[in-house]
């Protein structure tokens, strides 16, 4: 029995009511109880650090509130874009701290029992780089209609794509070798976090490298019926009036109201296509998971 846990990280920003639920469904995935949460605030904004462990106590057992400035982990000034600079930092704390296997959760993600259950069998596949939760055809940064694109019709839970170059950090999972190459890429001096060059973007930029320097094909895996929702009405990228008034218990109640109503989720995130409601039925798989 290894010694460190698997990691679940969830990098927040100024929602607690999102962070709320998110963390609420994942206390519902199985094997949640094997695994560390680690919530990781983006630091742009003011650390509500009350209002955060508000929204954790209760809902899951082992987590801890980690808030870089405060607790002197930032290396760098935050000056950077939207949450790339959050994302890499609490990735590079948990590869440090040893764990064997990464779960990356953003807070507007609302996830499947299975979860986990599916990360963990899609990663031990051969040619998979990293495991990612949501839906290909929703991802940014990825051409929807092109070559790679995910026939929809399919609805079988135990089938899974590889793409190649394809990322979204929504619902990812990386085995511990695979996250050190990539952020040792990512760490370069050249990179420099703006609107439109983000760490997903240079992820994919990675794995692109990797096949026209190395010629070492690094695949992504995603599932045809998804496990992780996006469900994210505002953010750094949205801002369609998508918020909730009230105290937290009561922001939270109605936030879950909306992301099972497909109608007035579209109508609040403006139409984002990337924008998910939760599915009537969570997904079940009877068999093992298999490429299609």
């Amino acid at each position: 029995m290894r010694d460190v846990k698997d990691y679940v990280v969830i990098p927040t920003y100024e929602r607690p009511e999102y962070l709320a639920l998110c963390l609420k469904y994942l206390a519902q995935a199985r094997g949640i109880e094997n695994k560390y949460i680690l919530i990781w605030q983006d630091n742009h904004g003011k650390p509500e650090q009350g209002e955060y462990e508000e929204a954790a106590i209760g809902v899951v057992k082992s987590f801890r509130t980690q808030f870089p400035a405060i607790d002197h982990r930032c290396s760098w000034p935050r000056t950077s874009y939207g949450n790339s600079e959050n994302i890499i930092e609490v990735l590079t704390y948990v590869y440090n701290c040893g764990t064997e296997r990464i779960f990356l959760v953003e807070d507007d993600i609302m996830v499947a029992p299975d979860i986990f259950e599916w990360h963990e069998a899609v990663l031990e596949e051969p040619n998979v780089f990293v495991s990612c939760a949501t839906a290909l055809n929703k991802s940014a940064h990825f051409q929807i209609n092109g070559p790679q694109a995910m026939d929809e019709c399919c609805q079988d839970p135990s089938a899974y794509k590889l793409a190649e170059s394809a990322y979204s950090s929504h619902a990812s999972a990386f085995k511990r070798k695979n996250l050190e190459i990539l952020l040792g890429y990512i760490g370069r001096p050249s990179v420099q976090w703006q609107s439109g060059r983000e760490q997903d973007l240079y992820t994919q930029e990675f794995m692109r490298a990797q096949r026209i320097v190395h010629r070492n094909i690094l695949h992504s895996a995603w599932p045809y019926v998804p496990r992780g929702f996006n469900c994210g009405m505002r953010s750094y990228h949205i801002n369609t009036g998508g918020q909730f008034n009230g105290t937290l218990e009561e922001k939270v109640r109605a936030l879950d109201a909306v992301i099972h109503d497909p109608v007035r989720l579209r109508e609040m995130s403006a139409n984002n296509a990337a924008v998910t409601p939760l599915p009537k039925d969570w997904p079940v798989r009877t068999e093992p998971v298999y490429p299609r």
